[in-house]
């Protein structure tokens, strides 16, 4: 398996939190397209990559080289989740937008060009967002992500979340519109994730 980050891009992530990271081989263009259109028939915008084959590739085969160098276990994919071009209303950890506990990575797209004011790194050691749509921006589930800050250039946000195979925990959370979407496949509030319905990623 190829590698596509460095020692010291690795140190970085570990001490951080964060990594924004290019040459994963994937379409921006096409993924958002793709989940725009899927959007519009899977409830909240949640799930999208099991009913299309394209991004059940980009987040199961695609990013593997990435997630697993940062990682360096074993992860099943929790869930994929749309966000059109609107801002949150405070800054908050990725994971406590989520029903599932136990994430151990995000890896966020945009859609277009965020400008270099808009992506600085905010107080706190807040990290920027990912200036091109090229690059992925790779973030460990604690992080604070500053979320108001896109309403000064709004665009569109593609994100998956990967969990640890025996981590991950179906909860119920209010503040993710999408908290009750996992009963439809069976689960219960406080059930683990299984390989059925949430895959560990190809390493090879």
């Amino acid at each position: 398996m190829r590698t596509l980050m460095t020692a010291q891009q690795t140190a970085f992530f570990t001490q951080n939190g964060y990594i924004e990271v290019e040459g994963l081989n994937f379409d921006p263009e096409e993924v958002f397209k793709v989940a725009r259109t899927a959007s519009n028939t899977q409830s909240f915008g949640r799930d999208l990559w099991r009913k299309e084959a394209f991004l059940s590739r980009l987040l199961l085969r695609k990013m593997t080289p990435a997630v697993t160098h940062l990682i360096a276990k074993p992860v099943r994919l929790a869930c994929d989740q749309w966000i059109p071009a609107f801002s949150f209303d405070k800054a908050c950890p990725a994971k406590d937008l989520f029903c599932i506990q136990g994430l151990v990575l995000f890896a966020i797209f945009t859609a277009a060009e965020i400008p270099a004011p808009v992506r600085r790194a905010a107080a706190l050691g807040i990290p920027p967002f990912s200036g091109r749509p090229s690059s992925v921006l790779f973030v460990k589930p604690h992080i604070v992500l500053d979320w108001p800050l896109l309403s000064k250039s709004p665009v569109e946000l593609y994100l998956a979340a990967y969990a640890l195979p025996n981590n991950a925990v179906y909860v119920h959370n209010l503040k993710d519109p999408a908290t009750h979407s996992l009963k439809e496949l069976g689960y219960e509030f406080g059930d683990i994730l299984t390989e059925s319905h949430h895959p560990i990623i190809n390493i090879y």
